[in-house]
């Protein structure tokens, strides 16, 4: 695990509501993000991030962890682009979002990593699923172990068949201090609201985590912008 002060894990959903296509565009679109210029200038000029992934869908298929990579130049940033632009479709069914965010605490609870700003970056086109399974750690479970270790929750969701899944991620999803959402409505806009996510997630480091004046970009494809009152959390905290 390499120690960089930055630790972010990309959480990528790969449930059965989304087609194969969906599937390729969206872990595409993300590793042609990681090396779009701007993002690798961006994590060179805060000393390097940690970057790491997790590729979850249904409990009963478990989730698909990609190991550590210490992104500092546009070298480790393709290496890491490679290992995810590789990832097959293996995994499908629910949306079991509170196990893709507990795998990615896993993650970020190594010992060996000394990251003082962690950060979760959940992406994808659903709600949780209603709890079907003893074995599922519900969203709920997974954002209180998140609070209580300080990790930060952004979100960018992809709105094709929700049109309220924007207001569902804003109050449900994301949490932490200056955390945010980019809702997206087409997989084509995928590449370029990841762009600006990563920039701004890396860009919330640099600022020394000091709270953003708003909670939620709208954008791509393209939404129109609204701005909203930063809080800490979802509106109900769950």
């Amino acid at each position: 695990m390499p120690c960089a002060s930055m630790a972010l894990v990309l959480a990528i959903d790969a449930s059965g509501s989304i087609s194969d296509a969906e599937y390729a565009l969206q872990i595409q679109s993300t590793a042609r993000a990681l090396r779009d210029p701007q993002v690798v200038a961006a994590m060179e000029s805060v000393g390097g991030v940690a970057v790491a992934a997790v590729i979850w869908a249904d409990t009963a298929f478990g989730v698909r962890p990609l190991p550590w990579v210490h992104v500092t130049d546009m070298v480790s940033a393709d290496s890491f682009a490679l290992i995810l632009a590789s990832q097959p479709r293996i995994i499908t069914g629910n949306t079991d979002m509170g196990n893709g965010i507990s795998a990615a605490l896993d993650l970020l609870d190594d010992p060996r990593n000394c990251a003082t700003y962690r950060v979760i970056d959940v992406s994808g086109d659903g709600r949780e699923s209603i709890m079907t399974r003893s074995t599922a750690v519900s969203l709920r479970q997974a954002k209180a172990r998140a609070d209580a270790t300080g990790v930060i929750i952004n979100g960018l969701a992809v709105s094709i068949n929700d049109p309220r899944l924007a207001d569902y991620y804003l109050n449900h999803v994301i949490q932490g201090p200056g955390s945010f959402m980019i809702e997206v409505v087409s997989y084509e806009a995928f590449e370029q609201a990841m762009i600006q996510k990563l920039l701004r997630e890396v860009g919330g480091y640099g600022a020394a985590m000091v709270a953003h004046s708003d909670k939620a970009i709208h954008d791509a494809d393209i939404i129109q912008a609204a701005l909203i009152p930063a809080t800490s959390s979802g509106a109900d905290g769950s």
